[in-house]
This record gives structure tokens, sequence and C-alpha cells, in this order.
């Protein structure tokens, strides 16, 4: 969905600058988050399972219930794999480092 994409990359350029595990895990709970809500709500807006009311809202949201923890479990292993596997890179081969880093080393 385009829109959950779109939240992802404004959630992502937040946190460009931010790039420790608790700025790291914030931004890996929002994605994970705002995915469960748009992706729920468009189940809920567009599909035929839940009546249209509050009511039928929230069933929806409580039914995702059960998938948001795999979610979760997902982004957090691709987020630890691919910036810490990055940050241990940069450890490594000085070429990846940038110029600050280079700098203060």
């Amino acid at each position: 969905m385009s829109i959950s994409f779109c939240l992802s990359v404004v959630i992502g350029i937040f946190f460009r600058n931010c790039q420790s595990l608790g700025p790291l895990s914030v931004a890996t709970l929002l994605g994970a988050t705002q995915f469960f809500l748009v992706t729920n709500w468009a189940m809920w807006a567009f599909g035929t399972t839940y009546p249209k009311s509050l009511q039928g809202l929230l069933r929806c949201y409580k039914a995702g219930i059960p998938y948001f923890g795999n979610t979760l479990a997902g982004d957090a292993f691709y987020a630890f794999l691919l910036f810490g596997g990055f940050a241990l890179i940069e450890r490594m081969v000085p070429a990846f480092r940038s110029a600050g880093t280079v700098a203060s080393r």
C-alpha cells in the first residue's frame, strides 16, 4: 500500500541522522505500528469481512494483533541485520567510513 510506504519513508527521513540503537528501535517500532494501522484500516475500509462501523474497525484491528508480533520481529531482525551489518563493515573496512568518522579515529 503506497500510503504505508510513504509513511515509512517519512520515518526514515526523520531518523536518518540518528543511527544508534535507541532511535533505530523507535523507528522500527513506528514503522511496524504504522504498517499495522494502515493495512488493517484498508482491510476494514475496502474489504467485505468487517462491517463499516467503529465496532467493525475495532474487530479488524483486534484480529490483526496476533500478526503484529511477527511484523515487529521481522522488522527488528532486518533492521539489526542491515544497520548492524553496515556498522560492522564500517569498522572493518575504512573505505566505508564517512569523512567525519575517519577523522575522529
